[in-house]
């Protein structure tokens, strides 16, 4: 009896069992790297789904190379990545010619995700969000300071110049150890710091340079002074919806629910958003929700 009434009762879930199985499969699960502007373009891409019926699940928050592993493995089917990123972190890219060339550097990382991880790359978005060294304006005038050329001769003349960098940005291969080979100045006085506290250590004088990204809010905000990347060390990084492949060819609908954004946002719009979020503390969803439906697109 005990038998009979096991059977009967796997039975009866069994069509709850199925339903359920295939109702996760139907589900789209958008991840976002863990930095204001990867929390925006997830929140919008997300929404942008959403709007046009897609059954939608948020993966948010991870660092890079473990977004990266998500969607590798299946856990996440897709989320935003930087062109630059992937050819130097995961493709080991290293010819400058190609990584700081937007559309040699797409089609190197298009070729590459989709031999080898089954991943496609969309369009990209039309702005270059790249690293960028940070000074105040009057500190880099009194150090004679405008490129990283220059910056590499008041650090190679024993003036205490301190660098405040995150850890991520310390290690990966197109960061900071290769940025000081490349323009021969020395380790040292080096700071590691949350990616969130730099500016304020920087506008404090806390730290006399700090690691940003170029459409970062604080930097017009702050009348913070860019360096001059003038040996042309840092690749272009675009942002771009990558993909697993299977997912498109099962919907392909979804490229051109994503891409249209391109038509929409550029690097202005991406740093008032930014701004938003880490001036004035805003939800980042609500940000992008609010933008979205300004341009008309929710």
């Amino acid at each position: 009896m005990r038998i009979r009434s096991l059977l009967a009762r796997a039975a009866l879930l069994l069509p709850a069992l199925l339903w359920l199985s295939c109702s996760r499969g139907e589900t789209i699960v958008v991840g976002a790297k863990a930095f204001t502007e990867g929390y925006l373009l997830g929140h919008i891409a997300a929404s942008m789904l959403r709007h046009a019926g897609y059954d939608v699940e948020e993966q948010f928050g991870l660092a890079t190379t473990a977004m990266r592993s998500a969607l590798e493995s299946g856990q996440v089917d897709l989320y935003y990545e930087y062109t630059g990123t992937a050819y130097t972190v995961y493709a080991k890219g290293t010819d400058m010619e190609t990584m700081t060339d937007s559309a040699r550097v797409l089609a190197a990382v298009r070729a590459y995700d989709s031999a080898q991880h089954g991943l496609a790359w969309l369009a990209p978005m039309p702005f270059n969000d790249t690293y960028a060294l940070l000074m105040l304006r009057d500190s880099a005038a009194a150090l004679g300071v405008r490129s990283l050329s220059d910056l590499a001769s008041a650090v190679g003349r024993d003036r205490p110049v301190r660098i405040a960098v995150d850890a991520e940005f310390y290690e990966r291969p197109d960061g900071l150890k290769a940025l000081l080979r490349h323009y021969g100045f020395p380790e040292k006085n080096i700071v590691k710091l949350d990616a969130g506290l730099i500016y304020g250590a920087l506008v404090e004088g806390k730290v006399d340079v700090g690691m940003g990204y170029s459409t970062d809010g604080q930097i017009p905000a702050f009348d913070l002074l860019a360096l001059d990347d003038d040996k042309f060390f840092f690749p272009a990084y675009n942002p771009a919806a990558v993909v697993r492949s299977e997912l498109l060819r099962e919907r392909p609908a979804i490229r051109g629910v994503l891409e249209k954004l391109n038509g929409h946002i550029d690097a202005d719009a991406i740093r008032r958003m930014n701004a938003e979020v880490g001036m004035h503390h805003r939800d980042p969803r609500k940000v992008a929700e609010r933008w979205l439906k300004e341009e008309g697109l929710l």
